[in-house]
């Protein structure tokens, strides 16, 4: 197929893959937050939340759909057009971009003022609350949309330069280490962090600043134990795809060593989930704490699922890059 047949195809399939994540974090967040009206704060924070990140994750999916698909053969560039004094013909670039870059411009530019309008917003339109379906009928249509918008935007020019590059040129310029960082364990441990610090903002249950508010042992626990399931499963997704179009594009080599077998990986990955949640409870009941309060719920919360993600995405890198078929 063409390049623009190709562009179109996963233009769509993103938006409509966010959007079916976007439905499910929707509704799985809106239902652990309250089974009635989510307050204000609760619905603006969610979405904006949701704005920052819809970008993000678009621009760094599509750019790499695109760049794989090439690489495997699915679709032709468009024959180059002559240069003309007006429209002088692009040359390709000198260097492979890091994908997450033009994904965190995208983010900077449609999503923070999204989001900062979801903020102002809400509280002012919506001032009794949103219930669960109200809050997916304004929340999925506006996230589609960015991810449309920022599919489009970056699916254009630049990436054609990328499609052009020489093997030579894709080459990461580091160690195997500071690929495995800049590529993968920074950009999932940054984003996880922030997300979930939000999260952790949305989900506290009651205005943070009433006095003997706070969020009880068990559903601490509980939240630990999902959540570290959830991002387990999420990070996986991300990164190992990602990791094996670098190894096709030529971006990095394979690491020397082979990595352990799927069931030792499996473990690695999920075991951490029910041994935070049981050292967390285990702590909480030590200190004689039935409740955590805003603060420390929210910078505890984003730490420990920050440095996971972080962590996780290393790991299914690193592992990715040494399995031999």
């Amino acid at each position: 197929m063409s390049f623009a047949v190709a562009r179109s195809v996963a233009v769509v399939a993103t938006t409509v893959i966010l959007g079916a994540v976007l439905c499910g974090v929707g509704f799985a967040m809106s239902t652990a937050m309250t089974r009635e009206l989510l307050r204000p704060e609760q619905a603006s924070t969610l979405m904006a939340v949701a704005f920052v990140f819809v970008p993000l994750f678009a621009a760094q999916g599509v750019i790499v759909g695109l760049l794989d698909g090439y690489a495997l053969g699915r679709f032709f560039l468009p024959a180059p057009a002559p240069a003309s004094p007006a429209e002088p013909r692009l040359s390709p670039a000198q260097r492979a971009q890091n994908p997450w870059v033009p994904a965190l411009i995208a983010s900077a530019s449609l999503g923070v003022p999204f989001a900062l309008l979801a903020l102002w917003g809400v509280p002012r339109l919506w001032p009794g609350g949103l219930s669960r379906a109200a809050l997916l009928l304004r929340f999925l249509p506006v996230g589609m949309l960015l991810a449309l918008v920022t599919t489009l935007a970056v699916t254009g020019q630049r990436l054609l330069r990328e499609l052009q590059l020489p093997v030579a040129a894709r080459a990461f310029a580091g160690s195997h280490a500071a690929y495995l960082w800049q590529r993968h364990a920074l950009p999932q441990g940054l984003s996880n962090l922030i997300i979930n610090a939000w999260v952790g903002v949305a989900i506290f249950p009651g205005p943070f600043d009433q006095p003997g508010a706070g969020v009880p042992r068990e559903l601490i626990t509980g939240d630990a134990f999902v959540t570290m399931l959830v991002l387990a499963l999420a990070v996986l997704a991300g990164t190992l795809p990602y990791a094996s179009f670098d190894l096709r594009w030529g971006v990095v080599p394979s690491l020397p060593g082979v990595a352990p077998r799927r069931a030792v990986r499996s473990l690695y990955l999920l075991a951490p989930a029910p041994c935070v949640a049981l050292f967390v409870y285990g702590l909480l009941a030590v200190l004689h704490m039935q409740t955590l309060t805003f603060w420390p719920f929210v910078v505890l919360r984003a730490l420990a699922c920050g440095g996971y993600a972080g962590l996780a995405a290393y790991l299914v890198a690193s592992w990715t890059l040494s399995e031999r078929p």
